[in-house]
C-alpha cells in the first residue's frame, strides 16, 4: 500500500531522520514541541545504546565505577519518561514490576533486620538491570510504531558497536593496557569490568557480522567478523571459543544461496585467522595457555560441572539455603515473592566460602537467581514474556527476516540458563532488550505501520494550542 508524500514527510520529520527531497517545502510537517522532545529523546537513547560497551570500557579504564551506575540509572529514568509519554499502559507495567521488586527488597531487608546504604544501592542497581531489557524493548518498539525511529534503528546500533568494540579491545592489547581473564594469567579481558558481559556482547556482535557477511552476502563485513573472532579467542572463555566455531560453521552451511561463494569466503577468513594465531607469538602463547586451562578443567571435573563451570555447586548451596527458609513461617511468601537479591546472595556467599572475596555470590543461572531473589511470580512473568516473544516471531510469516535476532536470542537464552549474567548485568540486559526489539521491528509490516501513523492519532503526542 502506497503512502502519500505528506505521510512520508510526517514520518521522517518525527523520526528526526531527514526530510525526503521533493523539490518543494510544502509537505514538511512542523512537529510540535512535545514531538521534538521525543525526537531528541530518541536520539539520546540511540547514542546511549551504541555507547553501552564503551561506557563499561571507560569505567574500567578510569576505575570510576559510579560513572556507569549514574548513566545507567539516568538512562532507565529516560526510558520511563519516554514510555509514559507514548505508551501509558507499558509505563504502568514497568512501574508495577519496579514497585514489586522494591517491595520484595524492603521486605527482605526488614526480615533480615539490617539495612545499609551500600546494600540498598546494590539492590537498586540489580533491579534496574533486571528491568532494563523489558524497558528497552517496550520503548524502542513503541517509538518505531509511533514513527520516531526507523526499522533500521537496532541494525544501526549493532553496526557501530560491531566495529568499535573489537577496536577498543585489541587497541588495549597492543598498548599493553588491561588484565588477564583469569587469575592464572589465561586469556585477556582488557579493562572491561565484567568478563561475562563483554563475552556475551562480543559474541552477539560477532554473530551480527557473520549474518551480514554470509546471509546478506556483504563481503565487506568479513574483516570485521575476523576482528571479533580474534577478540573472542583472546578473551579465552570456554563459551567464547565454542560459540565462535559453532556460529561460524552454522553461517557457513545454513544459507541456501551462494554456498560456493560463502565457502570460499569462509576459507579465506579461516586462513587469515589460522595465520595470525600461528605467526604472532603473543596470540600463540595466549591460545596455548587457554587450551591448557580448559584441558585441565575437563580432566578434573565431570561433564556437567565442566559444562556449567562448576555452577552446580553453587546451585546446591542455594537449594540448601532455600530449603531451610521453607521451614520458616514466611516460607510460602518467600517462595512466591522471593528473598531479595542482596539478602539471599549475601548469605549464599557466606555459606559457600566466598564472603572474603565477594559480598554477594550469584548462582549464575539466571532462572535460579531470579527465582530465589524475586520469587515464582516474577519468574513466571519474565519467562512467560520471553516465550510469548519467541512464539510471535516463529509464527510470523516474516520470521526469515528475524533470522539474526532468533539466533542472538538463542545465544542469550543458552547463556542465561547455563551461565547466567544476562538479566543481571547491564551490558547483557541491554543487548537482550535490543535483540527482542530487533526481532519485532524486523517482522513489522512497515508500510502498514506507516499508514497507521499517518492516519491514526493514537500514537501521537499532541501539543496544546497556543
Amino acid at each position: 500500500m502506497r503512502i502519500d508524500s505528506l505521510a512520508e514527510d510526517r514520518i521522517c520529520a518525527r523520526a528526526g531522520v531527514g526530510i525526503p527531497s521533493t523539490g518543494t517545502g510544502s509537505h514538511v510537517l512542523k512537529a510540535s514541541g512535545k514531538d521534538r522532545d521525543l525526537a531528541i529523546c530518541s536520539k539520546i537513547i540511540f547514542f546511549i545504546l551504541i555507547a553501552t560497551v564503551g561506557i563499561d570500557f571507560l569505567n574500567g579504564l578510569t576505575s570510576i565505577d559510579i560513572l556507569g551506575q549514574l548513566i545507567r540509572v539516568a538512562f532507565f529514568i529516560l526510558l520511563l519518561y519516554v514510555e509514559l509519554r507514548i505508551d501509558k499502559k507499558g509505563f504502568f507495567v514497568i512501574l508495577a514490576a519496579l514497585l514489586y521488586c522494591v517491595f520484595v527488597m524492603l521486605a527482605s531487608f526488614m526480615a533480615d533486620g539490617t539495612i545499609g546504604l551500600s546494600s540498598l544501592t546494590y539492590e537498586i542497581g540489580v533491579i534496574v538491570k533486571l528491568l532494563l531489557f523489558f524497558s528497552i524493548f517496550r520503548v524502542v518498539t513503541k517509538l518505531n510504531e509511533c514513527g520516531y525511529i526507523p526499522v533500521s534503528f537496532i541494525d544501526s546500533v549493532f553496526k557501530v558497536s560491531a566495529i568499535y568494540v573489537p577496536i577498543l579491545y585489541l587497541g588495549t592489547s597492543i598498548l599493553g593496557i588491561g588484565v588477564s581473564s583469569y587469575s592464572g594469567g589465561q586469556g585477556f579481558k582488557s579493562v572491561f569490568l565484567s568478563l561475562n558481559s563483554i563475552n556475551i556482547a562480543m559474541l552477539l556482535l560477532y554473530a551480527f557480522c557473520l549474518e551480514k557477511c554470509f546471509a546478506e552476502r556483504k563481503a565487506a563485513w568479513a574483516p570485521v567478523a575476523l576482528l571479533n573472532a580474534v577478540s573472542l579467542f583472546m578473551l579465552g572463555t570456554k563459551s567464547s571459543i565454542v560459540f565462535v566455531l559453532v556460529l561460524f560453521l552454522f553461517y557457513l552451511i545454513a544459507p541456501k544461496r551462494n554456498r560456493t561463494r560463502n565457502f570460499i569466503l569462509g576459507l579465506l577468513i579461516s586462513a587469515v585467522f589460522y595465520f595470525l594465531f600461528l605467526q604472532v607469538d603473543y596470540l600463540q602463547a595466549l591460545l596455548a595457555s587457554v587450551s591448557e586451562r580448559q584441558a585441565y578443567l575437563f580432566e578434573n571435573r565431570n561433564f556437567i560441572d565442566y559444562l556449567t563451570s562448576g555452577r552446580t555447586w553453587m546451585l546446591g548451596h542455594a537449594i540448601t539455603l532455600l530449603s531451610s527458609d521453607m521451614a520458616d513461617p514466611l516460607g510460602v511468601f518467600q517462595l512466591l515473592f522471593g528473598n531479595g537479591y542482596y539478602c539471599f546472595h549475601n548469605v549464599l556467599s557466606e555459606i559457600s566460602g566466598y564472603l572474603s572475596t565477594s559480598i554477594v555470590r550469584p548462582i549464575e543461572f539466571d532462572w535460579a537467581d531470579l527465582f530465589v531473589s524475586y520469587g515464582f511470580i516474577m519468574t513466571f512473568f519474565v519467562y512467560g514474556f520471553l516465550l510469548t516473544w519467541l512464539m510471535k516471531i516463529v509464527q510470523s510469516s516474516k520470521r526469515s527476516q528475524a533470522g539474526f535476532y532468533l539466533i542472538a536470542f538463542g545465544v542469550l537464552f543458552v547463556f542465561s540458563c547455563l551461565g547466567g549474567h544476562v538479566m543481571f548485568e547491564s551490558i547483557s540486559s541491554t543487548f537482550l532488550g535490543l535483540v527482542l526489539a530487533g526481532g519485532v521491528l524486523s517482522i513489522r509490516d512497515n508500510s502498514k505501520a506507516r499508514q497507521k501513523i499517518a492516519g491514526a492519532p493514537s500514537c501521537r503526542v499532541e501539543a496544546k494550542a497556543n
